[in-house]
């Protein structure tokens, strides 16, 4: 990953993901799906489902609303 890309992707987690999904995507809670080790471009998708509402969360719709694709997929390979 270009370090443009994780560096966004890190400022991305850190205001947000981190409080359920934990800093490295390995959530403490079974409530929140681990997000460690899942392919990067699963992870972006299901973040653009969430912001077009085909997958329903509010929690999520509200905390991807602003993300770009870029940044959704950054954030995927992250993790």
């Amino acid at each position: 990953m270009a370090q443009a890309d994780e560096a966004r992707a890190k400022k991305i987690i850190s205001g947000s993901c981190f409080l359920c999904h934990g800093a490295e995507g390995d959530s403490s809670s079974e409530v929140f799906p681990r997000l460690a080790g899942q392919h990067h471009e699963y992870i972006a998708k299901q973040l653009a489902n969430f912001k077009s509402g085909a997958r329903k969360s509010t929690a999520m719709r509200d905390m991807v609303a602003k993300l770009s694709p870029d940044e959704m997929l950054a954030i995927g390979k992250y993790f």
